[in-house]
């Protein structure tokens, strides 16, 4: 028997329109739209899904006024708010898809996606406290969302909250263990809580699920070169090169990479194209490497601004200079993560000692905690307070630092990574100064000021520098003149070194060791056939590499001596082995030379044009040796290898170290302190 024919009525033309839109049929559903609002002009439904089908079809604008005139005549659309938000979001109009995300939640408070959407809005308005408690409301209401976990790890990365942020990519794996992107945010974190294996066994899991995604080979990238394994990480960075020659700072991360294994083939010409880029406005470097790549300060700036432009600061809050009764302390907090056995801190701990507690108050704000090593323990007692803000938010810190109300605070990091610019950016103190771990200008405009001599930044320079200079008299280097030399003085024959040559060395890192300054060292041994040159690496395969150099100059390999790692007091007794320090460019010595000189090892430098050039020049002027100051690799060349031949010359000048070592303005810690409090108080 056959069915009884069913009569369904028929479907409105609002519902007909929707079905056509639900399938696809994109033209016919506008038809119907546009006819049904021929008849009903204020048909909100219609509005809206006309507005929607217009963005489907490309047609943006038009879309965004359809849906804003529904919303005008009835502002309380749920689902017309959520589809506008991330519309708005694509536009560009963050501020105004914010506003609509948050309508849409007045009205429906239980929806976690659209708390997850406007986690997303509100870190790309940098909004990231906003950010992490939307996306923690998401996953209150559905701890199963892996994307609004993973997206809280990353905003808990970019606001320097590290453990949290591995609990949360934790969150996100349990649910869906598969999810390349929360591996990748894991790496993130491990890498910047320091625990750089698990880092890179994170990074690796997440290139197992996708091996083509260029953000997990710069993320593996990054790992290997924070454990300085230049070589593993060169061939990945090539690669980014390769399908994205624009990634931020590849080129730059690529030549120090190859300046770090002494990977030399290709240098010059790519050193070119990142100081070409960069005077075109396109970010190719860190600012630290720009440093061994060029000594123009020119380059150095705009490198430096094109990087903290791409950190999109939020406005600064200029703090008032406080108002002091009269015997009141001056309030200076010192923010670095290196207060530890770190340069930095060997630099810096006689100075925090020697501050004038009768006229300053000295905190420190450490962003890594106190180390437990002689260094780290002797920095703490030094402070009046030490405050460990490893764990701390960027609002928090700020927030301290506010409700303290210090007057000065000094970045001794400058822009070096584990840096935090976020808290400058935004006003932590009334003066704001950058000194001494960062040779350079950090091209922010949130920084008043830069502490400098007039040999690193002579006056002529300092169109080149962001921040107002401020000059130190004799040396812009703080040193601790109680910086200990091991008892035990090993002979030549104990640190494997021939007794009857004369020894050239640098201890810098060699990452400061380009070909041209390989090649004028080669001169100077050709010059002087009885010499060495003595150096620090401790990669095998590193050492392989600057003998082939060696070789390939004329020079025998067998001339190149390598120092192992030693901690800093027998480091300082070995460097007295040493006949004269060849430094270089155009990257200086900094705290390897002040260390040579209070060693005793004399050290030849050639100035050059920017802060980190002209470091060595500095600390010779104050140590009273101007004489190894010379203008031109030529006369650099002919000095070195007089020396060499003329051993009453070099006698000369160690006797003169000798003598002057405590009597000189390099090693006079407390009246360098003087100068240093002195500039502190004009700046007030």
């Amino acid at each position: 028997m056959a069915q009884p024919v069913v009569s369904l009525p028929p479907k409105n033309p609002f519902e007909q329109a929707q079905t056509l839109h639900k399938e696809g049929r994109l033209q016919q559903a506008k038809e119907l739209y546009e006819q049904l609002l021929d008849t009903q002009p204020q048909h909100t439904e219609a509005l809206h899904y006309l507005g929607l089908l217009h963005v489907q079809l490309g047609q943006r604008d038009k879309g965004i006024d359809l849906i804003r005139q529904s919303l005008s005549l009835d502002p309380n659309q749920f689902a017309a708010l959520a589809n506008l938000a991330p519309v708005l979001k694509e536009a560009g109009r963050m501020e105004e898809a914010e506003v609509c995300f948050n309508a849409a939640l007045v009205l429906k408070k239980d929806a976690p996606e659209l708390w997850n959407n406007l986690g997303n809005m509100q870190m790309s308005l940098n909004k990231l406290p906003e950010a992490i408690a939307s996306y923690q409301q998401a996953l209150a209401l559905n701890p199963k969302m892996a994307a609004a976990a993973n997206q809280l790890a990353v905003a808990f990365i970019l606001d320097n909250q590290f453990s949290a942020a591995l609990q949360a990519a934790d969150q996100a794996l349990a649910v869906d263990p598969k999810m390349a992107d929360a591996h990748d945010t894991r790496g993130s974190a491990l890498r910047r809580l320091g625990r750089l294996n698990e880092a890179l066994a994170s990074y690796d899991k997440a290139l197992s699920l996708n091996p083509e995604q260029i953000g997990y080979i710069d993320s593996r990238c990054s790992v290997l070169e924070d454990m300085e394994r230049y070589a593993q990480a060169i061939p990945g960075l090539q690669h980014i090169r390769s399908r994205e020659p624009d990634f931020k700072c590849i080129a730059g991360r690529l030549l120090y990479a190859q300046r770090r294994c002494l990977s030399w083939s290709g240098i010059q010409t790519l050193t070119q194209q990142v100081v070409d880029n960069t005077l075109a406005g396109r970010l190719s470097s860190e600012p630290f490497n720009m440093l061994t790549f060029s000594d123009r300060a020119d380059v150095q700036l705009a490198c430096a601004r094109q990087s903290i432009a791409d950190t999109r600061p939020k406005q600064r809050k200029h703090l008032p200079i406080r108002s002091r009764q009269p015997g009141e302390k001056i309030r200076v907090a010192y923010v670095s993560a290196d207060l530890r056995e770190h340069a930095v801190a060997y630099l810096m701990a006689g100075v925090f000692e020697q501050h004038d507690r009768s006229q300053f108050e000295i905190t420190a704000i450490a962003l890594k905690p106190a180390e437990n090593s002689p260094m780290g323990h002797r920095v703490k007692a030094a402070f009046d307070y030490f405050l460990d803000v490893s764990d701390w938010s960027d609002a928090q810190i700020i927030d301290h630092m506010r409700q303290h109300g210090y007057d000065i605070a000094v970045d001794l990091m400058g822009l070096t990574f584990g840096a935090r610019p976020g808290i400058w950016a935004q006003g932590i103190a009334p003066v704001q100064v950058s000194y001494l771990g960062y040779p350079g200008t950090t091209g922010a405009a949130y920084m008043d000021c830069i502490l400098a001599d007039d040999m690193v930044i002579p006056p002529e320079q300092q169109q080149y520098y962001s921040e107002k200079v401020v000059y130190l008299p004799d040396c812009f280097q703080a040193n601790d003149r109680k910086r200990v030399i091991a008892d035990h003085s090993p002979t030549r024959a104990e640190l494997g070194l021939p007794d009857d040559t004369f020894i050239f060395c640098c201890f810098n890192n060699l990452y400061k060791i380009g070909p041209e300054t390989f090649d004028s060292w080669a001169r100077i041994l050709i010059q002087v056939p009885d010499s060495v040159l003595w150096l620090v690496e401790n990669q095998e395969a590193v050492r392989q590499r600057a003998q082939q150099e060696a070789l390939a100059r004329g020079i025998a390999p067998e001339r190149l001596f390598f120092a192992p790692r030693a901690t800093y007091p027998e480091h300082l007794a070995r460097m007295r082995q040493a006949d004269l320090f060849l430094d270089t460019l155009p990257f200086n010595a900094g705290t390897t030379a002040s260390d040579a000189l209070w060693a005793g090892l004399p050290v030849l430098t050639c100035p050059g044009r920017a802060f980190a050039a002209r470091m060595a020049a500095s600390l010779l002027r104050a140590v009273g040796i101007p004489e190894l100051i010379v203008p031109d690799q030529t006369r650099y060349e002919a000095l070195a290898v007089d020396l060499a031949h003329h051993p009453d010359k070099l006698l000369s000048l160690r006797q003169r170290l000798a003598d002057q070592r405590l009597q000189c303005p390099l090693f006079d810690t407390p009246q360098f302190t003087r100068n240093l409090e002195t500039a502190y108080k004009n700046m007030l």
